[in-house]
């Protein structure tokens, strides 16, 4: 609304008019210091609303002035008029305001006007226009002859938005922007409208009849090839339309009043609002044509590396099956880096898109951490692939198998999976195509899907191999959350076989990929667990504990992890002499998760057994060891005999521990590390306790050269420890080294220990040599801290 205006007059801003201090303030910034404002919008932008706001707040400004617009009876002739009016007497300059310049003034007059601000100094001159005058805007403004205020400037701020809402129930100030980029007239009417079911057709209506229906046909379906993308550059621009000049032809409608923002230099984006009409409008006017040009963009956009975007435009256009099979295609290498968009994307598409959306959804559901039934999700998801009439290609094939797995997993694989396609080794993949990265990616979920399976069945050495080409494959694929969570698998594996230094490298792989690619979270889960295990090793426990807390504190570890994070906490417990609470984290642990592998059940069983040994509750601890036998795996024989061996040394039954390890040493190819080192440091002790110096002193050689090779301490690691908790502790160190032992820890010098104990130095230092010795420590304070671990002192 202009209110009421004559010939020279100046209209009145209507009642309603928002108060804008910021805009007002720089008009009499401009006008200060340059002959000549101009203020540059498409329509709506309220600059007729602005300049008459601000004149009625200065009524000494207004007086000299002179407002000229399309309403007049013959605006270019009052202007000519006034351009024949000589100059104040006086000196002083009047006002001339050109509303609808686009309108009232051809290039000549336009000219004349500037030169009658600029070269003559007869006037102060404001020129409003919705497209950019036919002057030397750019060199006006270079020497400082003209200031600008542009649709940048007069679009409506967050706190504007918010004062013209007034009523509560109004739309938030935050969609109102994103709805509109601040276009006050848009904004007004969503607000006086926002309840009201006419509300789509008053923002046609405005949209049409001042903005579009006065643009050539060609201009106008360019504009509608354009909305297809939120945001254009040069490439996309040419893509969408079809015109190698798009970006100069939408700069130039921009120009010409068509609403349009710049993103960045050379990156235009139409107003949502001109955008949704402009959409609507094409499908309305040529839905073939929609069609096309919806899948030309989506395919620019695909091959432009943003897949999501593709989707997103497809989904919004209708074309759910293009849609499906385009979010099918990048699934793995986004499902976990972009799961929200994912998931929201995949809401979208019917339910009857098939068992690709079903099978999608239950994935993105998972790894948000919502409740589902997987076995219920798995038969709906069979049952659609067996009714489906279309033959299910190989990469879906390939998809479909790591979902079986994984969701089988997500209960810690409470039904076994039909593994034998899985065990004939790597896939066939194609070598080249569309389908190519495909395939890569989704046979690279399927590995580590395998892997998993092998690791949490306790078969370790064959998890690290498929494992390894899980990583390979997830390389080539380049999907970064796969290659951490396959990486970091594979270092818990090596780590639980007691292969240390290539955990650690493996392990540190996994950490340095997932920092390069911003992963976080589950998938690092057994990079942390795998690093745990080796920091027990080394008996760095206070570390251990720190990582397992710093990991699992706010995020819980899924299903399949809890027995090895339990094992681990036990584990910790039982070094620092807390075996009470070890078995009692593990018995509260099965009491919540009755499903376990047969190989978890077998770590969990050796964990409460090691606790249980050392609280010297025999009894419990071979029950123990009787539940191993009863539930381990073939492939863990070995961790049952070498318990049943630890048993017996403790039971005072040596003679029958040494030939039950005799074998495994005789022929150990078969056992991992950790086996190895467990079955030497026992031999070690039984074969002491048997007076067999020989067999342990060869099993003592035997274990520092397995410890070196798999970068295990020699005197330093948990094994070693193990072994001298093994030992009968009233017989390792004598009751005199006893008392120097407890004397130790304390700030007393060796001089006051000696005073204290009334030994002589030199029967001290013979006390402390022997004590050393025994314990397998340099010097005091090491002594000190492994006597704590072995709870002398």
């Amino acid at each position: 609304m202009r209110g009421a205006a004559g010939p020279g007059r100046v209209p009145s801003p209507p009642p309603a008019t928002l108060p804008r201090p910021r805009l007002t303030a720089l008009l009499d910034e401009h006008l200060g210091r340059t002959p000549v404002v101009l203020l540059r919008a498409p329509v709506g932008y309220g600059k007729t609303q602005l300049l008459s706001a601000w004149l009625a707040e200065r009524p000494e400004l207004r007086a000299r002035t002179t407002w000229v617009c399309r309403l007049d009876g013959d605006p270019a002739g009052e202007l000519h008029r006034l351009l024949a009016v000589p100059p104040r007497a006086d000196g002083g300059r009047p006002l001339l305001v050109v509303d609808d310049l686009e309108v009232v003034a051809g290039p000549a007059l336009q000219a004349a006007l500037v030169e009658l601000a600029v070269v003559r100094r007869a006037v102060d001159l404001v020129l409003s226009s919705r497209t950019v005058p036919l002057i030397p805007v750019g060199l006006l403004v270079s020497r400082g002859e003209l200031a600008q205020v542009d649709d940048d400037d007069l679009a409506l701020t967050r706190e504007e938005v918010e004062a013209l809402r007034g009523q509560p129930d109004a739309l938030p100030a935050d969609v109102l922007l994103e709805r509109t980029q601040g276009w006050p007239a848009a904004v007004r009417m969503l607000v006086d409208h926002g309840g009201d079911h006419r509300l789509a057709r008053v923002l046609a209506s405005y949209v049409d009849s001042e903005v579009l229906d006065h643009l050539p046909g060609e201009d106008r379906r360019l504009l509608q090839h354009a909305a297809l993308l939120p945001v254009l550059d040069p490439a996309a621009a040419e893509a969408v339309t079809g015109h190698p000049d798009a970006l100069a032809r939408l700069t130039r409608l921009h120009e010409s009043g068509v609403p349009v923002r710049w993103a960045a230099p050379e990156r235009p984006a139409l107003n949502p609002l001109v955008r949704e009409r402009l959409l609507t409008r094409l499908q309305q006017e040529d839905p073939q044509s929609a069609a096309a040009a919806t899948q030309r963009a989506a395919q620019w956009l695909h091959a432009a590396g943003r897949p999501l975007e593709a989707a997103r435009l497809l989904v919004d256009a209708g074309e759910h099956p293009a849609a499906t099979a385009l979010l099918a295609e990048g699934f793995v290498q986004h499902v976990y880096t972009d799961t929200a968009t994912v998931r929201t994307l995949l809401e979208e598409i019917p339910e009857e898109g098939g068992w690709l959306v079903t099978m999608m959804r239950a994935v993105t559901y998972l790894l948000a951490g919502d409740s589902i039934d997987p076995a219920v999700v798995l038969a709906t998801v069979e049952n659609r692939v067996q009714s489906s009439s279309a033959p299910v290609p190989e990469a879906d094939q390939l998809a479909l198998t790591s979902f079986r797995l994984l969701m089988w997993r997500s209960v810690n694989y409470r039904q076994e999976p039909d593994l034998a396609l899985l065990r004939e080794g790597p896939l066939t993949l194609p070598v080249d195509g569309r389908g190519h990265r495909r395939a890569v990616a989704s046979s690279a979920a399927v590995r580590a899907e395998y892997g998993f399976w092998l690791l949490h069945h306790g078969e370790l050495a064959e998890a690290g191999s498929v494992l390894n080409e899980a990583v390979t494959l997830a390389r080539l694929a380049e999907v970064g959350w796969l290659g951490v969570q396959s990486l970091g698998a594979w270092g818990c594996a090596l780590a639980m076989a007691g292969q240390n230094e290539q955990a650690r490298d493996l392990v540190a792989q996994a950490e340095a990929l997932a920092s390069a690619t911003g992963v976080c979270g589950a998938p690092l889960h057994l990079a942390r667990l795998g690093r745990a295990a080796t920091l027990v090793d080394d008996l760095r426990l206070a570390e251990a504990r720190d990582l397992l807390d710093r990991q699992f504190a706010e995020v819980a570890p899924q299903p399949e992890h809890g027995a090895l994070l339990t094992y681990l906490d036990a584990s910790i417990r039982t070094l620092v002499g807390h075996e009470a609470e070890a078995v009692e984290r593990i018995a509260s642990f099965r009491m919540s998760t009755p499903h376990l592998t047969g190989y978890q059940r077998t770590v969990l069983s050796m964990g409460a057994f090691r606790a249980l040994l050392e609280l010297g509750r025999l009894e419990e601890a071979e029950r123990e060891v009787q539940l191993m036998a009863e539930v381990a795996p073939p492939r863990q024989q070995p961790l049952v005999d070498l318990s049943r061996a630890r048993l017996l040394v403790k039971q005072g039954r040596p003679g029958e521990a040494v030939p039950l390890l005799r074998p495994y040493l005789e022929q150990p190819t078969g056992l991992n590390p950790r086996e190895l080192l467990g079955m030497l440091a026992t031999t070690v002790v039984a074969a002491e306790r048997c007076g067999d110096d020989h067999l342990a002193e060869q099993a003592q050689h035997q274990m520092n050269a397995v410890s070196d090779q798999v970068g295990v301490g020699r005197g330093t690691s948990r094994q070693a420890l193990l072994m001298q908790r093994l030992r009968d502790r009233s017989t390792m160190l004598s009751p005199t080294e006893l008392k120097v032992l407890r004397q130790l820890d304390s700030e007393r010098s060796l001089a006051e220990v000696a005073a204290t104990l009334f030994v002589s130095a030199n029967t001290l230092k013979t006390h402390l040599r022997s004590i050393y010795r025994k314990l397998n420590v340099p010097g005091r304070r090491q002594a000190v801290e492994r006597a704590r671990l072995l709870n002398l002192i």
